[in-house]
C-alpha cells in the first residue's frame, strides 16, 4: 500500500473513531488506527500517530 494511502486511510480512521459512540466501534477503529500505525513504520520517515498506542488503550479501557 503508498503511503499517500495509508496517511489517507489514517485520517479517515481517526475521525471515525472520534464520532463512535459505541464501544464497539470504538475498539474496531482504535484496531484499526494501530494496524496502520504499524504498516507505517515500514516507510523510512519518521511519523508521529495523532494517538500513541497506550493512549488508545487506556481510552477504550474507561
Amino acid at each position: 500500500m503508498c503511503l499517500i494511502q495509508l496517511l489517507e486511510d489514517e485520517q479517515i480512521a481517526l475521525a471515525r473513531y472520534a464520532a463512535a459512540t459505541n464501544p464497539s466501534a470504538i475498539d474496531r477503529y482504535g484496531r484499526m488506527i494501530e494496524g496502520i500505525g504499524r504498516r507505517l513504520t515500514a516507510f523510512p520517515y519518521q511519523h508521529r500517530p495523532y494517538f500513541p498506542l497506550n493512549r488508545l488503550r487506556t481510552q477504550t479501557a474507561r
